[in-house]
């Protein structure tokens, strides 16, 4: 019985991790969003929804994870982020990296 928990908490655990992202990333994007939004506009593994570049989430949903959200203080809205699965992840340590 006890290891049917154990299971289930670890799909859950690994689960949240992967929704939530890399948590370090996502908290320099809160402190920096104005950098972060330039930074997924530029780069081609990030897929960004804000009404303005694009309104509609990717088709292909298979290949992208999220969304991740990001309140845009300067122009008071939440825009949703995509992130192309398998790539992002070092976009997120190149974003970490302008910051050290």
């Amino acid at each position: 019985m006890w290891i049917i928990i154990v299971i289930i908490s670890l799909i859950i655990l690994y689960t949240i991790l992967h929704l939530l992202g890399k948590p370090s990333f996502w908290k320099l994007t809160r402190k920096h969003p104005i950098k972060a939004y330039n930074f997924f506009l530029e780069n081609d593994c990030w897929f960004v929804v804000d009404g303005i570049n694009n309104s509609e989430p990717p088709t292909d949903k298979q290949n992208w994870d999220g969304p991740f959200t990001l309140f845009l203080p300067n122009d008071n809205k939440l825009i949703k982020i995509y992130g192309k699965s398998s790539v992002y992840e070092k976009s997120q340590e190149e974003f970490i990296r302008m910051f050290k």
